[in-house]
């Protein structure tokens, strides 16, 4: 655990990430598996849709507000993912 553990960091890091932000935007589960009461914000977003047209107002805050945190916490955590991704592709 004292060797492997510290070389595989940045790969669990990576999947972390990755992982993460397939959960957050995951929709046709949220779509199928939640009561009105409980949506998520990825269905909510997608209800801005009605007969009469898109509310673009509450559309564009919604996209704001689902999209940021994982564009933030993907940026703060970049370093750590690009060389998760190519740590194999180099042979030492």
């Amino acid at each position: 655990l004292r060797l492997t553990l510290p070389l595989c960091r940045d790969a669990i890091l990576s999947v972390l990430v990755l992982s993460a932000i397939f959960s957050w935007n995951e929709f046709l589960f949220a779509t199928i598996l939640t009561r009105m009461e409980t949506r998520t914000l990825p269905v909510i977003a997608a209800q801005t849709m009605t007969q009469r047209g898109i509310e673009w107002g509450p559309a564009a805050a919604l996209t704001i507000i689902t999209a940021g945190p994982m564009l933030i916490f993907g940026m703060l955590i970049q370093r750590y993912l690009v060389r998760g991704l190519t740590f194999g592709a180099v042979k030492g």
